[in-house]
């Protein structure tokens, strides 16, 4: 009696698994499909964030891959050049270039001697766009109105360099 106890008990368990098996089947070709869906999305993020950082740089380099140039200047590209040679039109230090854009004789000397395109503060760069346009008398009253004197190096002559 008791062999056919266990037989009995044994076929109940059996049973039971596959019927357990049976209402999870679904479940777990759900629970797979939600997988490989997550996987795919988690490459489209990686694929958008990459895009996102290749975008980034070409913003931040002030230039895009299909911008003219003429684009570029309009929006202000300013060079270490071109910050050389209105300081040098202007006829003032590093110092007093400095005051009238608001920035240290030290950031003017950075500035002069990088290469290609600066990479500005949005004020500094307004500063020496409108800087672009003026005259050394338009200038020195620019100077006086910010209480600057445009002075001289020590040698007693107006500062060139």
């Amino acid at each position: 009696m008791s062999n056919l106890g266990k037989v009995l008990r044994d076929e109940i368990a059996r049973l039971g698994r596959k019927e357990a098996r049976a209402a999870t089947r679904n479940m777990k070709k759900m629970q797979a499909e939600m997988r490989r869906s997550v996987a795919a999305l988690r490459r489209e993020l990686a694929a958008a964030q990459r895009e996102i950082k290749r975008l980034a740089k070409i913003v931040s380099k002030g230039a895009s891959a299909t911008a003219p140039a003429a684009e570029l200047d309009a929006a202000g590209r300013v060079t270490a050049k071109g910050v050389r040679s209105m300081r040098r039109k202007l006829q003032f230090s590093r110092s007093t270039f400095g005051a009238l854009v608001g920035a240290t004789s030290q950031s003017v000397y950075n500035w002069e001697n990088s290469r290609g395109p600066l990479r500005l503060r949005e004020a500094s760069r307004r500063a020496l766009l409108r800087l672009r346009d003026m005259g050394k008398k338009e200038a020195l009253a620019e100077l006086a109105r910010l209480g600057v004197r445009a002075g001289r190096n020590r040698r007693g002559r107006p500062p060139s360099e």
